[in-house]
C-alpha cells in the first residue's frame, strides 16, 4: 500500500540494486568458488565457502528468504569468522589500544600475524 507523501529523494554517489529470485550466473563464471547444484554459493554449516576465509550467507547461499534467515547466517558466520582468525577477545575491538604493546583482538603483539588497518 502507498502512503501518498512518504516518498523522498536523497543524494547518493552509488546505489547497489540487490533484487532477484536467482543466483547471479556470473558468480560461477568469474571466480572459483564452489556452487550448489542450483547456483547458489554452498557453505558449510559456518557459512565458510570452498574458498579459506570467504563466508558467505543469505539469499546467495539459502534462495529466497527472510532477512531474519540472513541475520542469523551473518551471525553465524561472524562467530566462524572471530574462531578462523583466532580471535579471543572481542570486545577489544571496540577498545582503543593504549600503545603499541597493547593487546589488539586479544592477541598479544607477539602473536599478530596480521597488518594492523587503521582507518580515520
Amino acid at each position: 500500500m502507498t502512503v501518498k507523501g512518504s516518498e523522498y529523494e536523497f543524494a547518493c554517489d552509488l546505489v547497489v540494486v540487490a533484487i532477484g529470485t536467482n543466483a547471479n550466473p556470473i558468480i560461477g563464471q568469474t571466480s572459483k568458488i564452489e556452487l550448489d547444484k542450483r547456483g547458489y554459493i554452498a557453505t558449510d554449516e559456518t557459512f565458510a565457502t570452498s574458498l579459506a576465509g570467504v563466508y558467505a550467507g543469505g539469499d546467495i547461499v539459502t534462495g529466497a528468504a527472510t532477512v531474519i534467515k540472513a541475520m542469523g547466517a551473518g551471525r553465524t558466520a561472524a562467530r566462524a569468522m572471530i574462531e578462523y582468525l583466532g580471535l579471543r577477545d572481542t570486545d577489544a575491538v571496540y577498545r582503543t589500544p593504549a600503545g603499541p604493546e597493547s593487546a589488539l583482538f586479544g592477541l598479544d603483539p607477539g602473536e599478530h600475524n596480521f597488518v594492523r588497518v587503521r582507518t580515520a
